[in-house]
């Protein structure tokens, strides 16, 4: 696992139980930690899918230029 992916993961995380605990209504107050682990999780995910798709697609276009 990357380092950068560790701290993404825990930035995510952390701006999830404050956006839930502070700022959003309070349907979505839940400091359940588990909710809050498995959300980050799947941002996370999606992060590192994206992230792969462009290095991927860049990849692919150095290699065609030469």
């Amino acid at each position: 696992m990357r380092k950068h992916y560790f701290i993404i993961f825990v930035l995510i995380l952390v701006v999830n139980v404050l956006l839930r605990r502070f700022v959003l209504g309070p349907e979505w107050q839940d400091s359940n930690l588990l909710v809050n682990f498995f959300i980050a999780l799947i941002l996370t995910s999606i992060y590192i899918v994206i992230e792969k798709f462009v290095f991927f697609i860049i990849n692919k276009n150095r290699k065609n230029i030469k």
